[in-house]
């Protein structure tokens, strides 16, 4: 009985837990149509330069949010 008491009150804090760092809806963000953004397409990916061009854009769509402007440092590009 105590073991399952114990997983209840971990599970909870767990939850509340990212509730507090993540926002309410941690769990479902992922899940909204919103969260998607379309991204353009690299005409020639020989021609791409790495950062600006790949992971720039993929940081803006998945980090950025969180780790808002006063977080970031500057772009290199």
């Amino acid at each position: 009985m105590g073991m399952i008491i114990l997983v209840a009150c971990i599970t909870i804090a767990g939850h509340l837990g990212g509730s507090i760092t993540h926002g309410a809806d941690y769990l479902t963000a992922p899940l909204q149509s919103s969260a998607v953004t379309a991204r353009k397409p690299i005409a020639n990916v020989q021609e791409a330069i790495v950062y600006t061009d790949i992971i720039e854009p993929i940081l803006s769509a998945k980090c950025y949010s969180c780790h808002g402007s006063g977080k970031q440092k500057e772009s290199y590009g």
